[in-house]
Protein backbone atom coordinates (compact mmCIF):
# COMPACT_ATOMS: atom_id res chain seq x y z
CA UNK A 1 0.00 0.00 0.00
CA UNK A 2 1.58 3.16 -0.99
CA UNK A 3 0.69 6.38 1.50
CA UNK A 4 0.15 9.63 0.20
CA UNK A 5 -0.69 12.65 2.23
CA UNK A 6 -3.78 14.26 -0.04
CA UNK A 7 -6.70 15.08 1.95
CA UNK A 8 -9.67 13.18 1.42
CA UNK A 9 -13.02 15.36 2.35
CA UNK A 10 -16.22 12.86 2.67
CA UNK A 11 -19.34 14.96 3.06
CA UNK A 12 -22.04 13.31 4.73
CA UNK A 13 -26.16 13.50 5.52
CA UNK A 14 -27.13 13.95 9.35
CA UNK A 15 -30.08 12.21 11.08
CA UNK A 16 -33.00 14.39 11.78
CA UNK A 17 -32.53 15.66 14.89
CA UNK A 18 -34.73 15.68 18.07
CA UNK A 19 -36.71 19.00 18.52
CA UNK A 20 -34.53 19.23 22.10
CA UNK A 21 -31.13 18.98 20.35
CA UNK A 22 -29.79 22.13 18.92
CA UNK A 23 -26.13 20.78 18.17
CA UNK A 24 -25.83 17.38 15.96
CA UNK A 25 -23.07 14.84 17.56
CA UNK A 26 -20.76 11.96 15.97
CA UNK A 27 -23.56 9.76 16.44
CA UNK A 28 -26.18 11.52 13.95
CA UNK A 29 -23.96 11.36 10.95
CA UNK A 30 -26.09 8.93 8.83
CA UNK A 31 -24.02 5.52 8.75
CA UNK A 32 -21.56 6.93 11.39
CA UNK A 33 -20.65 3.64 12.72
CA UNK A 34 -17.92 2.68 9.91
CA UNK A 35 -17.40 6.75 8.53
CA UNK A 36 -16.67 8.24 12.05
CA UNK A 37 -14.47 5.18 12.91
CA UNK A 38 -12.08 5.46 9.73
CA UNK A 39 -11.89 9.04 9.90
CA UNK A 40 -8.78 11.31 10.65
CA UNK A 41 -11.34 14.13 11.93
CA UNK A 42 -15.00 14.45 11.92
CA UNK A 43 -16.06 18.34 11.94
CA UNK A 44 -20.22 18.99 11.59
CA UNK A 45 -21.14 22.60 10.68
CA UNK A 46 -23.91 24.07 12.67
CA UNK A 47 -26.18 26.90 11.42
CA UNK A 48 -26.62 29.14 14.68
CA UNK A 49 -29.20 32.05 15.25
CA UNK A 50 -29.65 34.64 12.59
CA UNK A 51 -29.30 38.23 13.22
CA UNK A 52 -31.74 40.14 10.74
CA UNK A 53 -30.54 43.47 11.61
CA UNK A 54 -26.98 42.79 10.54
CA UNK A 55 -28.08 39.58 8.03
CA UNK A 56 -25.74 37.29 9.39
CA UNK A 57 -26.16 33.44 10.82
CA UNK A 58 -23.91 31.99 13.37
CA UNK A 59 -21.74 28.90 12.05
CA UNK A 60 -20.31 26.80 14.64
CA UNK A 61 -17.86 24.22 13.48
CA UNK A 62 -18.08 21.28 15.80
CA UNK A 63 -15.01 19.25 15.85
CA UNK A 64 -16.02 15.90 16.99
CA UNK A 65 -13.28 13.86 16.65
CA UNK A 66 -9.41 15.20 15.81
CA UNK A 67 -6.79 11.90 15.98
CA UNK A 68 -4.32 14.92 15.79
CA UNK A 69 -5.14 17.36 18.15
CA UNK A 70 -7.35 18.48 20.73
CA UNK A 71 -10.68 18.77 20.07
CA UNK A 72 -12.29 22.10 19.75
CA UNK A 73 -15.15 24.11 18.66
CA UNK A 74 -15.19 27.25 16.22
CA UNK A 75 -18.12 29.97 16.10
CA UNK A 76 -18.15 32.27 13.59
CA UNK A 77 -20.51 34.66 11.38
CA UNK A 78 -21.71 34.20 7.90
CA UNK A 79 -22.65 37.48 6.30
CA UNK A 80 -25.60 36.80 3.67
CA UNK A 81 -25.35 40.15 2.04
CA UNK A 82 -21.04 39.61 1.32
CA UNK A 83 -21.59 35.70 0.95
CA UNK A 84 -18.44 35.50 3.74
CA UNK A 85 -17.44 34.46 7.03
CA UNK A 86 -16.15 36.96 9.21
CA UNK A 87 -12.37 36.80 9.46
CA UNK A 88 -13.21 37.03 13.79
CA UNK A 89 -14.02 33.82 15.54
CA UNK A 90 -14.60 32.25 18.68
CA UNK A 91 -13.05 28.99 20.31
CA UNK A 92 -15.33 27.25 22.89
CA UNK A 93 -17.43 24.38 24.10
CA UNK A 94 -21.02 22.91 23.27
CA UNK A 95 -22.53 23.27 26.68
CA UNK A 96 -26.31 22.04 27.22
CA UNK A 97 -26.94 23.16 23.47
CA UNK A 98 -25.32 25.96 23.73
CA UNK A 99 -22.17 27.55 22.52
CA UNK A 100 -20.10 28.73 25.41
CA UNK A 101 -16.62 30.78 24.17
CA UNK A 102 -13.15 30.49 26.30
CA UNK A 103 -12.44 33.26 28.19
Amino acid sequence: IQVCKVPLVLVSHLRKLDDKKVFPDISDIYGSSELTKKATRVVILCRGQYNNESNVFETVMKFEKNREESVVNIKTLFNLGLKQYSEKYQLGNIVNNEFVAFT
